[in-house]
């Protein structure tokens, strides 16, 4: 069965299942097409394999139909019979004149009426009609540049608001397998054992990797060269391999006061800023900016590191490698 990954809410380890609830095969914007359908918080998401571009039911869907393929696909054609369906975009942008991002959703009907709203929210908007017009919405390079013409009102309307509270600590970072401490304390291990001293990087800067949860807004990654650095070492690499599915970091972190400016290059407009915050007070939606977490890891510098150090490296990574790997693979990380 084809794969159906619905960003932004299915990222890497957020616990979704990739698979379609229900495939089809229906006639529709003016050619015999197959679909794979995927329901998602009472809203019913459907594509074509081979295509990017997703379309969307916004009628409400109870979850059990993602039980029953059968009754799936029927409600989806009646809803395709009857022209109750949109293209559905995601644009990661900043709001007009600060620098905040939002991770918004728009649906656009072949009316040119169209639907909005924020990953987070669990109700959609009507959006503002300026710049509506009707539209191909099987034709990509028309849903794009009607998107182009109708996403500052949209980010306009979202950013004139106040969130609740619960928003800010709905999707807190955090770990899912080993928390970040183990991880760091199993890469301390390893780099003692595996990674030859190097003056190099030996840095303390260099010695520094970030970890970046995987989120809504983005995947995660690691930043650090270091560590492309330490896979030359067969060892490591073979150890890195077995601890890195292990590293499952997912959330958001809101930061009060926006983004960081130096990071995105963007001044913040004081005067847009100063009215959101009379208005709306300090929960108003441009004081708040969500962003990926980061976790940070110092690693050793191994250029004089004592015979104590690294029998306790060893035992540390035994410990944890047991019941992981077979006996015999775990001797092999110990043996010269």
């Amino acid at each position: 069965m084809s794969q159906f990954v619905l960003l932004p809410y299915e990222y890497p380890f957020s616990g979704a299942n990739s698979k379609p609830h229900a495939t089809a095969r229906l006639t529709v914007g003016g050619k015999a097409r197959n679909f794979v359908l995927k329901i998602h918080e009472g809203t019913l998401y459907f594509k074509e394999p081979a295509r990017s571009q997703i379309f969307v039911v916004l009628d409400e869907f109870d979850a059990d139909l993602a039980r029953d393929s059968i009754g799936l696909v029927s409600r989806w054609q009646q809803q395709v019979a009857q022209n109750n369906y949109g293209a559905f975009v995601t644009k990661r942008d900043y709001f007009p004149k600060i620098p905040v991002r939002a991770q918004i959703l728009m649906v656009l009907n072949a009316d040119g009426s169209g639907w909005m709203k924020e990953h987070f929210d669990s109700q959609w908007f009507l959006m503002p009609d300026e710049k509506a017009a009707p539209l191909d919405i099987w034709n990509d390079k028309e849903v794009e540049a009607q998107i182009r013409e109708r996403l500052f009102p949209v980010q306009r309307q979202l950013i004139n608001r106040a969130l609740t509270p619960e928003i800010l600590t709905a999707e807190s970072p955090r770990w899912l397998a080993e928390d970040g401490d183990r991880i760091t304390e199993l890469l301390v291990a390893a780099t003692r054992l595996f990674v030859p001293p190097s003056d190099y990087w030996n840095d303390a800067e260099r010695r520094i990797l970030k970890i970046k949860s995987h989120s809504t807004f983005a995947k995660g990654d690691i930043e650090g060269y270091w560590l492309k650095h330490a896979q030359h070492n067969l060892k490591f690499k073979q150890f890195w391999d077995i601890l890195e599915t292990h590293i499952q970091f997912v959330g958001i972190r809101w930061s009060e006061g926006g983004e960081n400016l130096e990071q995105y290059g963007r001044r913040r407009n004081e005067k847009v800023f100063q009215a959101g915050l009379e208005k709306w007070g300090h929960l108003w939606r441009g004081n708040w900016g969500p962003q990926r977490a980061s976790f940070k890891i110092e690693l050793p510098d191994t250029t004089n590191q004592t015979a104590h150090e690294r029998m306790e490296a060893a035992l540390t990574l035994r410990e944890w490698l047991n019941g992981k790997i077979p006996a015999g693979e775990i001797e092999s990380f110990f043996s010269q």
